[in-house]
């Protein structure tokens, strides 16, 4: 109960502060731990680029709490009742209001949502660039991506290879299933500390049956953010980096994204020639030409 009243009583703050403001409390934020602050974090920045109408995609126990009148939807794999047999010890899971594959959400339609959260969901995507363009599919132009993703370095995944970018590709264009076993292998061995190469095929079987999903890709912030750029310049989407946040005391990076406006960069390019041609030709009127 006191929490869900602090809670209510930092968004009420939160609604009327500008911008600035925010950024800096969510800056000197990134270094608590409680529970409370790691989400009073989240939810600072959020309310800086979160609006209108969206989905959140996976928030299980921990939604992210929105502000400025934000009204979400929540997508999960699956039914309520099968979320909590699958996380028996969780209290007060989120119910979905849709269900939808969050890499997919085919059900969605195109350019119909300001935003899309996708909390610690990126890493258990087997496709995560196919992902992100499924994100950008259903934004408008304009709309918001707002990820929080592990940082390997501060989490079980330490000993784990970083994912090239390359994979990512390769994932995209061959599709992921050429790896799925692998991933498996690997965090078995890493995080589980299996040595035994026939054990771990025994624990990857029983995983693949009964779990159906892992840490399929691990990153560093430097990672994130090339993953981040990439995305636009090798694969060619459209969109933009409005904010990169390191949080290492919560284990996690914040990337939040903008879906691009076509044609608005040139727009904007050319305005600016324009004014600059024009200002040149300001400076030397009057003068005999050279």
């Amino acid at each position: 109960m006191l929490r869900r009243f602090a809670k209510s009583i930092l968004a009420g703050l939160t609604a009327v502060m500008p911008a600035s403001v925010k950024l800096f409390l969510a800056s000197r934020l990134t270094h608590e731990t409680t529970g409370l602050w790691w989400h009073a974090r989240r939810q600072m920045l959020a309310s800086m680029y979160i609006e209108g109408e969206g989905i959140e995609i996976g928030a299980l126990n921990s939604p992210l709490q929105l502000s400025n009148g934000a009204k979400v939807k929540y997508v999960d794999c699956v039914p309520m009742e099968k979320l909590k047999a699958a996380y028996p010890g969780v209290a007060r899971i989120t119910p979905p209001d849709i269900i939808d594959d969050g890499e997919k959400l085919s059900s969605i339609a195109e350019a119909s949502q300001d935003f899309v959260v996708a909390n610690h969901f990126l890493e258990h995507s087997q496709d995560p660039i196919r992902a992100i363009q499924n994100f950008l599919r259903v934004l408008k132009a304009g709309g918001i991506v707002f990820l929080a993703l592990p940082d390997k370095r501060m989490t079980f995944d330490v000993g784990r290879v970083v994912t090239p970018f390359e994979h990512l590709l390769r994932d995209y264009a061959e599709g992921p299933e050429w790896s799925k076993r692998d991933h498996f292998r690997e965090a078995m061995k890493e995080i589980v500390g299996i040595t035994d190469p026939d054990e771990i095929e025994r624990h990857v079987d029983r995983d693949l049956r009964e779990v159906g999903n892992t840490h399929y890709h691990v990153w560093r912030q430097e990672d994130m953010l090339t993953f981040a750029a990439k995305l636009k310049t090798d694969v060619g989407l459209d969109v933009e980096v409005e904010m990169y946040v390191s949080c290492p005391d919560q284990g996690e990076g914040i990337l939040v994204l903008r879906k691009g406006e076509a044609g608005k960069d040139r727009q904007l390019a050319e305005s600016s020639l324009k004014f600059a041609r024009e200002s040149y030709r300001q400076r030397y009127a009057g003068r005999p030409p050279l």
